[in-house]
């Protein structure tokens, strides 16, 4: 009998370890998919504060070094949203990922109309065009991404057991 209660007490530990682990793991995988979000959210700053630059940029050189910039920080996005699609398992957040991916389309082909001008050296309308939709595209992305990141923080959790007191006695 007594084979038997440790037998029982081994297989509850063993048990309790497992969820321990689980549960790190968890949480480590939210961890990266929060840092990935965040990285998106720093690129997206960025490609949109070199989009401005380049409204201003005087000689191709410039506007050469503004371009390796844009594309060095499009690749860190898209690199971010495939490793969040591909560790994505719920639908809501497989929706919601669509979703930054059409914000990011958008923002996508305004950037391309800005830079069009910039190049081209019709730097009124580049400028103009990102002042009046610049702002626009920016806040769509930022509330696509921020809803996501709501997502990752929101998601229901085991209840966790209440420690128990001792009773007065």
């Amino acid at each position: 009998s007594l084979g038997l209660a440790m037998l029982v007490v081994f297989a509850v530990a063993l048990w309790g370890m497992g969820q321990i682990t689980r549960g790190a793991e968890d949480i480590a995988r939210a961890d990266r998919r929060a840092k990935l979000t965040h990285g998106m959210m720093d690129a997206l700053s960025q490609i949109n504060l070199a989009t401005w630059q380049l409204t201003a940029a005087k000689t191709p050189a410039e506007r050469e070094a503004i371009h390796g910039r844009i594309q060095g920080y499009r690749g860190t996005y898209k690199a971010a949203i495939t490793e969040l699609k591909a560790s994505s398992s719920s639908e809501d957040g497989k929706k919601l990922l669509a979703g930054i991916e059409q914000a990011l389309l958008e923002g996508k082909s305004v950037n391309d109309q800005v830079t069009a001008w910039a190049d081209a050296g019709k730097s009124a309308q580049a400028a103009e065009t990102y002042l009046l939709e610049g702002g626009k595209i920016k806040d769509r992305t930022d509330a696509a991404l921020k809803r996501y990141l709501d997502h990752l923080t929101s998601r229901p959790r085991r209840p966790r057991a209440k420690p128990s007191r001792p009773r007065p006695g």
